[in-house]
């Protein structure tokens, strides 16, 4: 089914060369030629995909290539777009270059907010922690139960005021970052409204694996504050869009029996607060 679709769109947008290159629970990836834009990649979201990226090739269209990888051709479901050479930004965290990587996340996180977006049918931040907010006592493990509630809490109150809400990348992590042709441009945003200050809560998490990097004593205070020195975004609100980021995910993770790193994630967030 996959590859069929993939040739409706081939055949639309008139790609050749179709070629299958890996897939993730979101998306299938398919190298292609086009005589117009050259050699690309097209992307295929899956209806869980779908219902996680949507108007995210919008979104990047609007960012335009100087701040996001170029899209030649999008609708809601697939986009045809320029291939990045990398490196990732992750890449120059593992050559130990952490606090230029930094520079350059923040840097590019201030250059999204300044660009002014207009998006309909957007979803929102309260719409993606609806049920994070309301989960059951009885599904959060023991470990987390004295955690959930206060994070619980903290999310409402961010909710309630929606006045300076804007349309967000909503998932801005040193992986969805590359390098390409000597500039740093994202790649697949969840597009979410919310409150500007929820663009740099990924910050906080990712990478997940690094958590070395992710618990080294000041970084999370660190971030905060350079991110609070931005107009218009408060510390407070910094810290509460990363614990309710960080609940999001351990929410999700607690239907695999995982879930502990964004609650120690939270832990920590909490002692800042």
């Amino acid at each position: 089914m996959g590859f069929e679709v993939a040739n409706t769109y081939a055949s639309a947008w008139q790609l050749e060369g179709l070629s299958k290159e890996g897939e993730t629970a979101n998306s299938t990836f398919y190298s292609c030629y086009s005589q117009k834009f050259g050699t690309g990649l097209l992307k295929v979201l899956t209806p869980n995909g779908l219902s996680i990226e949507r108007n995210g090739f919008a979104l990047l269209a609007t960012y335009g290539p100087d701040l996001a990888v170029e899209i030649f051709r999008y609708d809601e479901t697939a986009a045809f777009m320029k291939r990045l050479n990398g490196p990732r930004l992750l890449d120059m965290i593992d050559d130990g270059a952490e606090d230029a990587a930094l520079d350059i996340q923040m840097d590019i996180t201030r250059r999204l907010l300044d660009t002014e977006i207009r998006l309909e049918d957007i979803k929102t931040l309260e719409d993606i922690m609806a049920r994070s907010v309301e989960m059951d006592a009885n599904k959060v493990p023991e470990w987390a139960r004295d955690i959930v509630p206060v994070a619980q809490q903290i999310t409402r109150r961010l909710l309630l005021d929606k006045s300076q809400w804007r349309p967000l990348h909503g998932d801005l992590h040193p992986r969805n970052i590359i390098a390409d042709e000597g500039a740093w441009r994202v790649i697949d945003p969840r597009a979410v409204k919310g409150p500007p200050a929820f663009e740099y809560a990924n910050l906080f998490l990712n990478p997940w694996d690094r958590t070395a990097l992710i618990f080294k004593p000041g970084r999370m205070e660190k971030i905060a504050k350079i991110a609070s020195a931005q107009p218009g975004i408060d510390i407070q609100e910094v810290l509460s869009c990363a614990i309710a980021s960080a609940l999001h995910y351990a929410h999700i993770s607690f239907g695999y029996g995982q879930g502990r790193h964004p609650i120690n994630c939270i832990r920590q967030l909490l002692k800042l607060l």
